[in-house]
């Protein structure tokens, strides 16, 4: 169903058995009572369509603002399998993005107190059966669809016993911006000026600060441009998705952590990571991110830049900050570098053509202006095809990230994060830096790994 059938499709949910039904992208307004809807999933994470939205979501991602927006939407999809008193439905969530998401020490917060219960008493009951065959869930799910009364006693005592919300989520930067808006539409620019500076001041995760910046930037521009260049100057190095001012951005180099790479990928994950689970859930978001698709194309190099993190490399996106250079760019220590440009929304394509070689190219030309003679680089393209287009032109030192590259790298990244999870071998240097030589990860093993020379089969 989309929005061209879902009242008709509500309609017939309501009258009578219809069985599977996929509702695209569509979170609120639903009314599915008792048999009309007794098995519910939701499966990604919302997407938003609004053009406004897209904006906020690709300046925002992974922020907790963002997380809000994410939250409330899902906690909309489920509806009355969350909320009703005398209603029932199973819930399941699905998919490693939005289970890395809920999986957030802040997500928790944000649910109302009823779902916080419910989702708590769920994931102690997925427990009992983690590492078991899928199979065993449905007599779980049978406990609730068959109203065992004791599974319903339990429901009831969770939400009956969960704490009450002492506070909510009216974020006082939102409340500042609207008045700073409504300011504007009247020509009140000093007041305009001055609420949006509030919501910067107020803002302590740095994206956001950035991106609120940006929209002081915006009101200033009225009355003094070249203060809003350095406001927007300013919010570039808080967040570097944002608009990039008249002037350009300085580019800082990029270098491989001194500490080696083993100990800077246990730094990474100690500070994200509290226990396994958490490194799983989170890696498997990760994955999701890094496959083929036409969609996903800032996602997928989100993730490459956070997997070079995870791995202990130095990682930048120079393309998104500057405007300027690869896509990707990692620090593998000793002075060598991959310039990578992913091209993972090219599916359809037969071959590599002429534009996606020549921009490799030129982030290759890139590399030599801001590096000098000392450093060296493998330049890398990410794309599902090893044959390139007889107009283009490609630098002799190419490999290719092609499609069995890509499974082989998924795959070693995952058997690499289960074997620290499993042993808890993520805080511990030695154990980390043999599970990278044994999964191939290490900077000189990876490009042999998950790449192949040009013309490969």
């Amino acid at each position: 169903m989309d929005k061209n059938n879902i009242r008709q499709g509500i309609d017939a949910l309501k009258k009578s058995h219809v069985g599977l039904t996929v509702l695209i992208n569509k979170y609120d307004g639903i009314d599915l009572p008792a048999k009309a809807c007794e098995l519910l999933v939701i499966d990604g994470l919302p997407e938003v369509y609004g053009l406004v939205e897209r904006l906020e979501m690709k300046l925002l991602d992974g922020t907790k603002r963002q997380l809000v927006r994410q939250v409330q939407r899902i906690e909309q999809g489920m509806g009355r399998g969350v909320r009703s008193s005398d209603d029932h439905c199973v819930v399941l969530l699905l998919g490693g993005k939005l289970t890395q998401r809920l999986n957030m020490p802040e997500a928790e917060q944000m649910f109302s107190s009823a779902t916080r219960a419910q989702i708590t008493l769920g994931k102690e009951v997925a427990a009992q059966v983690r590492g078991q065959p899928i199979e065993e869930l449905k007599q779980i799910i049978n406990l609730c669809l068959k109203q065992n009364d004791q599974w319903v006693q339990a429901g009831r005592n969770c939400v009956v016993n969960a704490p009450d919300l002492t506070e909510g989520y009216l974020n006082f930067n939102q409340i500042k911006l609207r008045e700073a808006f409504d300011a504007i539409r009247i020509e009140r620019y000093d007041v305009a000026f001055g609420k949006a500076q509030e919501a910067v001041n107020e803002e302590e995760e740095l994206a956001v600060k950035g991106f609120l910046k940006q929209q002081l930037a915006e009101y200033t521009n009225f009355k003094i441009p070249s203060k809003a260049q350095e406001l927007q100057l300013s919010a570039l190095s808080d967040n570097p998705r944002v608009l990039k001012p008249i002037a350009g951005a300085t580019y800082k180099k990029l270098s491989a952590p001194v500490i080696g790479q083993a100990a800077a990928a246990v730094s990474f994950m100690e500070e994200k990571f509290l226990e396994g689970n958490d490194l799983l859930i989170w890696v498997n978001g990760l994955l999701d991110d890094l496959d083929w698709g036409e969609a996903g194309a800032k996602r997928f190099e989100a993730a490459v830049q956070d997997l070079g993190g995870l791995l202990g490399f130095g990682s930048q996106r120079p393309e998104e900050t500057l405007g300027r250079g690869p896509d990707n760019l990692w620090a593998l220590g000793e002075l060598k570098y991959l310039v990578i440009e992913c091209k993972s929304g090219a599916v359809r394509a037969e071959k590599i053509s002429k534009g996606d070689t020549n921009q490799l190219n030129g982030s290759i030309n890139w590399f030599h202006e801001k590096y000098d003679a000392t450093c060296s680089m493998t330049p890398i393209i990410v794309h599902p095809k090893t044959i390139f287009e007889f107009a283009a032109s490609p630098h002799e030192e190419i490999r290719i990230v092609n499609d069995d590259g890509l499974k082989r790298l998924r795959k070693a990244v995952r058997d690499y994060s289960e074997s620290l999870a499993i042993s808890g071998g993520f805080r511990e240097a030695k154990e980390v830096m043999k599970q990278l030589q044994h999964y191939r990860l290490t900077a000189g093993q990876i490009v042999e790994m998950c790449t192949v020379a040009q013309r490969a089969k």
